[in-house]
């Protein structure tokens, strides 16, 4: 298996990352964590392309989402190639 550029290390060995299978049959709904709530907004971005990957980052977040009470800018999307 190949290594990861040291300044990637945290993919390997971090614990709280995406990319999250929402498809796989272990995940499963938790109702009692409510409604997803969201707020998106217009936001400058710039799309980068590493050769793996492509990454969207908003200059000033995109919005957030609100999940068990927790709220999360939204700063990038990637998009693997597979």
């Amino acid at each position: 298996m190949e290594e990861l550029d040291p300044e990637w290390s945290t993919c390997s060995t971090g614990s709280m990352q995406s990319p999250i299978n929402l498809q796989d049959e272990k995940a499963e709904e938790v109702s009692y964590l409510g409604k997803l709530n969201r707020t998106y907004k217009p936001s400058n971005a710039t799309l980068k392309n590493s050769g793996h990957d492509m990454e969207l980052e908003w200059e000033n977040g995109a919005g957030t989402l609100e999940i068990n009470g927790i709220e999360y800018v939204l700063k990038q999307s990637l998009a693997h190639a597979f």
